[in-house]
This record gives C-alpha cells, structure tokens and sequence, in this order.
C-alpha cells in the first residue's frame, strides 16, 4: 500500500512513531475522478511548486502534479 509506505517513510524521517492516522474528505468517500479530472487539471490549474519536489522524492513520480493532495489526520510520537 503506497499510502502507509510513504506515511511510514516520513515519520521515519521525522524520528517518529505511527500512532494513528486518517484520510479524510467532505465527502466521506474516495472518488476516482478519472482521466477528465487529469485533463482538466492540466490544463486548467497550476502546478502544486511546494508538492512536486515531496512527490518527486517520496513517492519517485517524476512529473509534475496540477491539483491538490488528499488530506490526513496523523498522530505520531517520538
């Protein structure tokens, strides 16, 4: 699961341990938007500056992103 492994990878940089953690959304559900959304978003929306180099090191995709990241709620310790 590419989801825990970079959560996990991070807090590992960080010199934390995973308590918990929680996808969330408005609409409390995951929705896959398609190859219309992708479209969309290139050709409408700015690349993500800040995002791209984390995606580019955590996750090893080399392109750049137009649209937002999903959100998590994670509780680490040290």
């Amino acid at each position: 699961m590419q989801e825990q492994n970079v959560i996990n990878f991070f807090l590992e940089e960080l010199e934390l341990k995973l308590e918990w953690y929680k996808y969330i959304t408005s609409t409390g559900k995951r929705k896959n938007m398609g190859s219309e959304f992708a479209k969309f978003a290139r050709e409408n929306l700015p690349e993500q500056e800040s995002i791209n180099p984390l995606k580019y090191q955590y996750l090893k995709q080399n392109f750049p992103s137009s649209y937002a990241i999903d959100d998590y709620v994670i509780i680490a310790r040290r």
